[in-house]
């Protein structure tokens, strides 16, 4: 390879005299004998360095046009990805407008004293279905106020912080709540289940449940008012003795997308006489013991 590079090199430096001085035979009409043969042998050699000419300049013109449109491509992907970041930023804004629109029109629907809040967080716990929010008692929340969303029944504030408040939802198995069937009114009691859903108890006789049924809250016992949505009827099981129904019941809200809810500023009644008799820390002993695994 080192013979063939020294053996370009002395070409070139052999030919390019060569190379100008015909050059200049060009321009001139009178040439001797010696000269015309100089002017032979070159051509060759200028039609070389001409074809050369053409494919170095256009490999450079096609690298500096590489170049510029790579250039030109990481700009506009730069800029592509600005626009992403603000139309999603735009989205989630207008998503949270509607979801608000919707909170705003639900506490419309009923004639009571709603408090706005964000949901802070899901509380991991094993031994308790809650989340966190951004309301305290600060803000005038207390132990035992119902929970909203636009899409129905979220569960009762079981802990006050100063800025922040835990609520116990409507899948907990320590959360019971007296609700009625929208279609034929009967009255029973929907309790929480070790999963994401509750099961309906106590119904009367008679009480024709089908699957699809709608669950109101049923405003006689607790702070919910008559008529909240609670859930649907997810399944009927019949047991053993083929005459009492296992009766599975869908949330209507989606606690894992859950961002906003509403604090219903009503006194509960039950849990006022609860702490009225075991003291303003039944919650957090209630709470100790199940987190000691004790009944829940």
């Amino acid at each position: 390879m080192k013979r063939y590079i020294l053996g370009f090199v002395a070409v070139i430096t052999v030919a390019l005299p060569f190379f100008f001085y015909s050059s200049s035979l060009k321009a001139r009409q009178d040439l001797n004998l010696m000269e015309k043969v100089i002017l032979s042998v070159s051509s060759p050699v200028e039609s070389v360095f001409a074809f050369f000419k053409v494919r170095v300049g256009s490999a450079i013109d096609n690298t500096i046009l590489l170049w510029d449109a790579k250039h030109e491509a990481a700009v506009l992907r730069q800029e592509n990805a600005k626009l992403s970041v603000k139309l999603q930023i735009a989205s989630e804004l207008e998503l949270e407008n509607q979801r608000l629109r919707e909170l705003l029109h639900f506490s419309e629907r009923y004639n009571q004293d709603f408090l706005s809040a964000r949901v802070l967080a899901r509380d991991p716990s094993y031994f308790f279905d809650s989340l966190r929010i951004d309301r305290g008692a600060d803000d005038g929340v207390r132990i035992g106020m119902a929970v909203v969303s636009a899409n129905g029944a979220v569960g009762l504030v079981m802990k006050v912080a100063a800025s922040s408040s835990h609520v116990l939802l409507v899948t907990d198995p320590n959360m019971s709540l007296d609700v009625i069937v929208a279609r034929n009114r009967k009255r029973g009691v929907l309790q929480g289940m070790a999963i994401a859903n509750m099961t309906l108890r106590h119904l009367g006789k008679g009480s024709r449940v089908q699957v699809g049924d709608q669950i109101l809250s049923s405003g006689l016992t607790g702070s919910f008012p008559r008529g909240i949505p609670v859930g649907r009827v997810a399944d009927i099981q019949l047991e053993s003795d083929r005459v009492t129904q296992n009766i599975e019941v869908e949330p209507f809200v989606d606690f894992a997308d859950l961002s906003e809810v509403l604090v219903l500023r009503n006194p509960n009644p039950e849990i006022d006489a609860i702490q009225e008799i075991g003291g303003s820390d039944w919650m957090d002993k209630v709470m100790h013991t199940g987190n000691q695994g004790g009944t829940k």
